[in-house]
């Protein structure tokens, strides 16, 4: 299987990102479903509104044990082992290219950015996207870190990983967070505008934005 060309099906839109942060709660998601979205992971679940589904974890794939299937609109990822399983005829398949930021050179290739909701930006810009709307992008542990069941996604399918050593949640936020600096330069010498909807969020390298306003200029 070859890698796919992700084709402009969107020139010039307002794409709006779903990610896994439980601020996603927060937001009446009835004021996207006309609008383009691309659903991180778990996303895909929320409804046929959601046009794509992007994933970079083969793992996460895997445990969706066929429900994937039964979802109407494109599923992508980077996932490379994902690639070499034909049975799997209806995932396109993107590869990898430089560690950080927005790959710009080939339609093939998107950035890894260290997790696929970073990475789900490079697909909305080769998809032809003006402006990126991030939500769910909360990118911080809840502030009960002790409590094993605290809320770390919006959903429960993910089990909250806990450090044993420390008697904390475990904090992969550091390396979700290394790349942004990145994907922010090159966003602007590309004219993409990104804008973070995630409700108290700690990625503030973008402009903080409610949702509301953002679909009002629609």
């Amino acid at each position: 299987m070859g890698f796919w060309a992700i084709p402009r099906l969107w020139p010039g839109s307002t794409v709006f990102i779903l990610g896994g942060g439980p601020s996603l709660l927060k937001v009446d998601l009835s004021l996207i479903h006309q609008h383009r979205v691309i659903g991180v992971n778990q996303a895909y679940t929320l409804g046929p509104w959601v046009d794509v589904c992007w994933f970079g974890d083969k793992g996460w794939y895997e445990l969706q044990n066929g429900k994937i299937n039964e979802y109407g609109g494109l599923i992508v990822t980077c996932a490379y082992e994902t690639s070499l399983d034909r049975r799997r005829q209806r995932v396109r398949y993107v590869g990898r290219s430089i560690p950080g930021g927005i790959e710009s050179k080939s339609r093939k290739f998107v950035s890894w950015n260290g997790n696929s909701g970073a990475s789900a930006i490079n697909l909305a810009y080769w998809l032809g996207a003006k402006r990126v709307v991030l939500i769910g992008f909360d990118m911080k542990l809840p502030e009960d870190k002790h409590n094993k069941k605290a809320q770390t996604h919006w959903h429960n399918f993910y089990e909250p990983k806990w450090d044993k050593r420390n008697a904390i949640l475990s904090n992969p936020y550091g390396r979700f967070m290394r790349h942004w600096p990145q994907i922010a330069r090159d966003a602007k010498n590309l004219g993409l505008e990104i804008l973070n909807a995630s409700e108290g969020s700690a990625l503030t390298i973008f402009p903080m934005v409610k949702v509301e306003d953002v679909c009002q200029d629609l």
